[in-house]
């Protein structure tokens, strides 16, 4: 009975699409040229594990995966030693759409 457990195991392949046990990290701050995961944040906090980033203070870029999203002034709020809050003193998402003073080209050759 044991030996059954024992070759099931190893004949056990993950089916591809599945998602892995590890913890996909879409977010990230960026400052001085490098990249910091982030474990949490809105439009008030942000949270940054203690061991991977440095004391951030200032202004910083913040990335969904390599696409820019937004941008906000820091302020550390608490830290321990796991888990280091900051808060925005300004928070400034990414534009997605035109600008209002954009005009269409077809428009213009009327």
């Amino acid at each position: 009975m044991d030996d059954y457990l024992v070759k099931s195991i190893k004949n056990f392949s993950p089916k591809k699409g599945l998602s892995r046990t590890k913890e996909q990290v879409y977010f990230f701050i960026k400052f001085d040229g490098k990249k910091y995961p982030i474990s949490f944040f809105d439009e008030h906090i942000l949270e940054v594990e203690t061991s991977v980033a440095p004391n951030l203070r200032g202004l910083v870029d913040i990335y969904k995966r390599d696409k820019f999203f937004a941008q906000g002034l820091l302020v550390m709020m608490e830290s321990n030693e796991y888990i280091t809050k900051y808060e925005y003193k300004r928070y400034t998402p990414s534009k997605t759409t035109q600008p209002s003073d954009y005009v269409f080209e077809s428009l213009c050759k009327g």
